[in-house]
């Protein structure tokens, strides 16, 4: 069972690094978005400049390598509901290929603000900083929108067994993305304990019975995995399942 469960984690890691990450803390300053010239022209060129010296030997000259996940409608399916923060992050840990973190921040979060010019989000007055990231959301114009399916997600709601090896999610929380597969610790544990229940249903495709949910029917439970949207109902494809509390009334 441990072994079903680690090839679940498993799997789920390696999807997650072309997904993008749930919200960190808010820093100081107030929340912005994508749309409200967080970065400026001279920044995009120096970072277009940084992405030809490291990068581009792997993902070409035009982002080719990405196969398109960093251009248009791709771009916005793979981070939009997440946050500048994450995208730097995923850069940062990823490249230059086996050698990431090799340049400094600043040229991290300057090749952040080219791949938002070639997505022809505005340009600003300033520079895009290394800190406060966690504050800049990357979002449609005209506003915040569900998660899209096949992200990574975290739902918070109440598991029942429909019938013999079916289960659901329900008064659960909206999908929200994360970046970690793995059960939440520490101050995000503490929070998703205190989350309020929602009013959204999911259900959990057949690979949850490897997490022995029969143990958890009736709890308050974090389910994490991956979106799946459909006209007949919203389904977790699931990664990670642990309780929060033994009362769903909690």
């Amino acid at each position: 069972m441990k072994r079903a469960t680690n090839h679940l984690i498993s799997t789920a890691l390696l999807v997650a690094l072309f997904l993008p990450a749930a919200f960190a803390q808010s820093g100081e300053e107030g929340p912005r978005t994508i749309w409200d010239g967080v970065y400026s022209q001279t920044q995009a060129e120096r970072g277009r400049n940084a992405y030809l010296a490291t990068c581009a030997r792997c993902h070409g000259d035009d982002l080719a390598g990405f196969r398109g996940a960093m251009d248009g409608e791709r771009f916005m399916e793979g981070w939009s509901e997440d946050t500048v923060h994450s995208l730097f992050h995923r850069i940062q840990t990823t490249m230059p290929p086996g050698q990431a973190g090799s340049i400094s921040d600043q040229s991290y979060v300057d090749i952040v603000a080219f791949f938002l010019s070639r997505n022809k989000f505005p340009t600003g007055d300033a520079d895009l900083p290394v800190t406060g990231l966690e504050n800049i959301r990357i979002q449609e114009k005209t506003g915040p929108m569900p998660v899209p399916s096949f992200a990574m997600v975290q739902v918070i709601g109440c598991l029942t067994e429909e019938s013999p090896d079916s289960f659901k999610m329900i008064t659960s929380t909206e999908a929200a993305r994360v970046r970690d597969p793995s059960e939440s610790t520490g101050e995000a544990l503490e929070a998703a304990k205190a989350a309020p229940l929602g009013k959204a249903t999911y259900d959990l495709l057949r690979n949850v019975i490897y997490l022995d949910p029969q143990n958890l029917i009736g709890h308050k439970v974090e389910a994490k995995g991956f979106l799946i949207r459909s006209d007949a109902g919203d389904r977790i494809n699931v990664s990670t399942l642990q309780s929060l509390s033994e009362s769903c009334g909690k």
